[in-house]
């Protein structure tokens, strides 16, 4: 149930369906506990800040992609909840996306790969669409 569409009109990463989306997307969170403390999507957006945890659904401007990529090889390649959390939140986001969203992201797929072998990363692949919905700036993957 984690990993089906989030509705049964699929997202075409348009700023107008963005709200519902996410909404949508945060109902799921809470029921599968990807919003509880240490779930996937509760972050340290400033490594110096170590107690801030913020939600990335709720707070994603304050989240650099940068920051993202260096936190998800802490756990993205573990035996881990938090990396199965991370697979169940890529297939969710995939699976809710129509052809379209799904080509607006895909170009972008080196930023969504984490580490060696690479990895889809749900958290990354989230921050690219919130990037191409809201327009907010994110620096090109290394």
């Amino acid at each position: 149930m984690a990993t089906q569409k989030l509705q049964d009109d699929l997202y075409d990463c348009k700023p107008e369906g963005f709200y519902q989306f996410i909404k949508n997307l945060k109902s799921r969170a809470i029921y599968f506990g990807w919003l509880s403390e240490g779930g996937i999507l509760q972050v340290v957006p400033d490594p110096k800040k170590p107690d801030e945890v913020r939600c990335l659904l709720d707070d994603y401007g304050v989240f650099s992609y940068d920051r993202l990529v260096v936190h998800e090889p802490t756990y993205i390649n573990s035996d881990t909840r938090t990396a199965q959390y991370n697979c169940m939140l890529f297939t969710c986001l995939t699976n809710s996306l129509s052809s379209s969203g799904k080509a607006k992201l895909n170009i972008h797929d080196k930023q969504y790969l984490i580490g060696e072998p690479p990895i889809e990363s749900g958290l990354c692949l989230l921050k690219i669409l919130i990037r191409e919905v809201t327009s907010i700036p994110t620096p090109p993957h290394r």
